[in-house]
């Protein structure tokens, strides 16, 4: 496959007018593109296993408890709870100015912003747009489900949606204790916090809120349960991390059946530095799960929870901020010195030097990844740009020209394909750097 990565090429999306708010400004007139235009952030954007960590003034007060959030136009509401209202709100209303927002699968209430032009994100009570947003009630985490029940009893909010179970379990079946969420980089194309490197609307403070979608109708009643989310990596040894720990708390099912997707919003944490896992103890605790797929998966009582439980407490970030950069560099040098030989990982790293502007170390591990995978077409699409912000043009149109070769012969979607168009007609012509040179 001609990828960075070992499956597809669903890279985290970059802006490739700027790079981001992380890097710095480059001393090189970037390539112009289309405004808004993301050549991988659609791939990215459609995956149904979409893990999004939410990001948060760390100025903000944050609430335990029970809150409303009502449509002033037809009288209709939600109750929901959170051990942190104020980023529970935020996490509702992101990214609604967002294309990818109309295109994607929506639950009742998000559905419900996007119809009544709600496009502001909102971290506090009162009024914005047509709904007020209310703290119902304050209470312990331990009360939350019992409270907010006793507030839909007596509110009947509309666009509380109850999920079905279709199928009950059965009666020897234990009910899960815990859940995994599995995150196949191999078949995912980005980390869970690798979205974040390249959102416009970036800050510096650690969020603790995480949303994911998935298609397991079994998570419906796990309101309440830990979910620790574990990230599979390479090949040859495939390599196993814990990247967070959450509590689920609202568990809201998309508005498309039949095939529903459940979108949960959990509080919690990723580890400062993810923790691998490749023990027999795992090995035995992974077979007992049936050995992981992509998505949720619900486990009974197992010692091995203990351990998990351990290394989330051990590791935790110190304070409300985490260098998310710096974990992933650690996090890719690490899964190198396991395995040298993971091309996907050099690409990733380049894409990461990149959009921290440093170009030079951009275009070395760029160089590792199409010596070990020459059909890499997003490998020498990045260093294409990388050698562009350096001013090396006869090195990136040669690269952006081999990047759309190898585009056109791996049938990749169009609308990659014509963007490195684009940028190489922007570029000047061959016969003219040269005469200049």
């Amino acid at each position: 496959m001609g990828t960075c990565n070992a499956v597809n090429p669903k890279l985290p999306p970059t802006d490739w007018g700027h790079r981001g708010k992380i890097s710095p400004k480059p001393t090189h007139q970037p390539l112009k593109t289309t405004p808004g235009h993301h050549p991988i952030g659609l791939l990215w954007l459609q995956t149904i296993f979409l893990i999004c960590f939410i990001l948060f003034g760390a100025s903000l007060a944050m609430t335990c408890g029970i809150y409303q959030i009502l449509n002033t136009v037809n009288g209709k509401s939600y109750v929901g709870h959170a051990r942190q209202i104020e980023q529970r709100w935020q996490q509702h209303t992101q990214d609604l100015d967002q294309v990818s927002a109309l295109e994607t699968r929506q639950y009742s209430l998000r559905s419900e912003f996007l119809a009544y032009n709600l496009r502001t994100v909102v971290t506090k009570a009162g009024r914005h747009g047509v709904f007020e947003f209310y703290i119902t009630e304050v209470c312990a985490p331990e009360a939350l489900l019992e409270t907010q029940s006793r507030w839909i009893e007596t509110l009947k909010p509309a666009y509380n949606v109850t999920p079905v179970v279709r199928r009950q379990r059965a009666p020897s079946s234990p009910a899960p204790k815990f859940w995994i969420y599995y995150h196949n980089f191999e078949k995912l194309g980005y980390l869970p916090i690798e979205p974040l490197l390249y959102h416009d609307k970036i800050t510096s403070e650690y969020g603790k809120c995480l949303s994911v979608s998935v298609a397991n109708r079994g998570i419906v009643t796990a309101s309440g349960q830990p979910l620790y989310v574990i990230v599979g990596i390479g090949n040859r040894p495939r390599q196993y991390y814990l990247w967070g720990r959450f509590i689920l708390e609202e568990i809201l099912p998309s508005e498309e059946p039949p095939s529903l997707v459940y979108h949960l919003l959990a509080d919690g944490e990723l580890l400062k530095t993810p923790q691998f896992l490749n023990t027999p103890d795992f090995q035995a605790f992974k077979k007992a799960c049936g050995y992981f797929r992509k998505g949720a998966i619900a486990c009974g009582a197992t010692p091995f929870q203990e351990t998990l439980e351990t290394l989330a407490k051990n590791h935790q970030p110190v304070g409300n901020t985490l260098d998310f950069s710096q974990l992933l560099e650690h996090f890719y040098a690490q899964v190198l010195r396991i395995n040298p030989g993971e091309a996907g990982i050099y690409c990733q790293q380049g894409l990461l030097y990149y959009q921290q502007g440093q170009d030079h170390r951009a275009i070395q591990a760029l160089d590792q990844a199409i010596q070990r995978r020459p059909q890499a077409a997003m490998a020498y699409y990045y260093r294409g740009l990388a050698y562009h912000q350096l001013g090396q043009i006869p090195q990136a149109w040669s690269d952006l020209q081999t990047a759309l070769d190898l585009l056109k012969t791996q049938e990749q979607p169009s609308h990659l394909t014509a963007i490195v168009q684009t940028l190489i007609a922007e570029l000047p012509p061959l016969a003219d750097i040269h005469f200049q040179g």
